[in-house]
């Protein structure tokens, strides 16, 4: 699965960036809080398991590194390490990355502050779950997320802009196997809530 997610992530960053051309210079790195929940979700087929939902807070503070195209929208890859708190009172962490492209909508723009509506696609890795799901070698789960991102872009400075968004995201963890193969257990995530952060363009 790893083989495949790089050549994933390959090729979507190679179809990204021959979409638009990228201005000289037009670059930006950022940091911001994301505070939100979500809903993990166990479906199980076959077995006497019993599907469950486990409702949890979810907190991270993204570093991004994204490029200005020439037509005013963005390539954004970030690193996310998010610190989840179920209501069940367990606390785990997902980490991962992702790539978003952001649609800026210039017709709807008032001065500086500029709306944007955002896709990408994401890799992430659940941590401790080889332990809590008992895995083969207690591996931990691996998955693709999917982003939808709405935001405004505020220009503070010509160098410093402020960006506030709702997030949303899907992750589809690895499905399991039971070792008889008499049932299988598929994990999946549901994030959503606020973004807020700063970017330094160079």
């Amino acid at each position: 699965m790893k083989k495949s997610i790089s050549l994933i992530s390959l090729l979507l960053a190679g179809s990204l960036y021959g979409a638009d051309s990228v201005d000289t210079g037009k670059y930006y790195v950022g940091l911001g809080f994301f505070n939100g929940s979500g809903t993990e979700t166990n479906d199980w087929t076959g077995g006497l398991n019993s599907d469950t939902k486990v409702d949890y807070d979810a907190k991270a503070f993204p570093i991004s590194f994204g490029m200005v195209t020439s037509n005013n929208n963005r390539v954004e890859f970030s690193y996310t390490n998010a610190d989840i708190d179920s209501d069940a009172g367990t606390s785990y962490d997902i980490v991962g990355v992702d790539l978003n492209y952001d649609f800026t909508l210039e017709s709807l723009q008032v001065d500086t502050l500029l709306p944007y509506i955002g896709v990408g696609v994401g890799f992430y890795e659940y941590k401790d779950s080889g332990t809590i799901y008992n895995t083969q070698g207690n591996e931990d789960l691996q998955g693709i997320a999917w982003n939808l991102n709405v935001g405004l872009l505020y220009e503070i400075t010509k160098d410093i802009e402020f960006e506030a968004a709702y997030q949303y995201k899907k992750i589809t963890w690895e499905k399991l196997e039971s070792v008889n193969g008499s049932s299988s257990l598929e994990v999946d995530e549901k994030i959503h809530g606020l973004y807020v952060g700063f970017n330094y363009k160079f």
